[in-house]
């Protein structure tokens, strides 16, 4: 139960710091959901996209609650590191407070599992 609890207050902290983040540096962003062939359609359009532009992609296929977040904010999965967790939000902090370069393009692989998915 504690461990649910600390794992929905992480993902409200990271969607919170992506969200803002998004608002700052206003990325365009190219966003890959559907039942198969997200992860090689997400590949290929960032192959184009990083020739042109300062870009980024999801690693693997970092698509879900936790994947999103930590692409945008550019910070890897610390898994059961409660410390890694706490390095991560102060990291997204960053983001918001200090000067950053940040990607002119987002490519984003979705997934889902309920309604409502994408629109978070």
């Amino acid at each position: 139960m504690l461990k649910q609890i600390i794992k929905k207050i992480i993902i409200t902290i990271l969607t919170i710091e992506a969200r803002i983040v998004l608002f700052r540096y206003k990325p365009k962003i190219v966003a890959i959901t559907g039942t198969v062939g997200k992860t090689s359609t997400k590949d290929a359009v960032f192959s184009i996209h990083q020739k042109f532009f300062y870009a980024r992609k999801n690693p693997k296929s970092f698509n879900s609650e936790f994947g999103v977040p930590l692409t945008i904010l550019d910070l890897e999965n610390q898994w059961s590191s409660p410390i890694g967790w706490i390095k991560n939000m102060l990291l997204g902090l960053a983001y918001i407070f200090l000067p950053n370069r940040y990607p002119r393009w987002l490519i984003l692989e979705i997934g889902t599992d309920r309604p409502g998915d994408i629109k978070k």
